[in-house]
């Protein structure tokens, strides 16, 4: 049995934490246990967000949360 969950988008997370013109720019891609991943249309880069909206990043190869600005920034290219 697969973890991912692919069948329907779940936009909560993301919309908790970026304006519905932030959201415009992601295209919501799976869900992988409590981890949604959401690409960037532009950079191609994936914003990772659980359930709660809590950023994630890896760190040390692992995921571990993050400060979300920063992560944001780093993903669509502005940093």
């Amino acid at each position: 049995m697969t973890r991912f969950k692919a069948n329907k988008p779940d936009w909560k997370p993301l919309k908790q934490r970026a304006s519905d013109a932030q959201c415009a720019d992601f295209m919501w891609m799976y869900q992988d246990g409590a981890v949604h991943f959401c690409k960037h249309i532009i950079t191609r880069r994936y914003l990772m967000l659980d359930d709660q909206g809590n950023c994630l990043g890896r760190v040390e190869g692992e995921l571990r949360k993050v400060d979300f600005e920063p992560e944001y920034l780093r993903v669509t290219g502005k940093e």
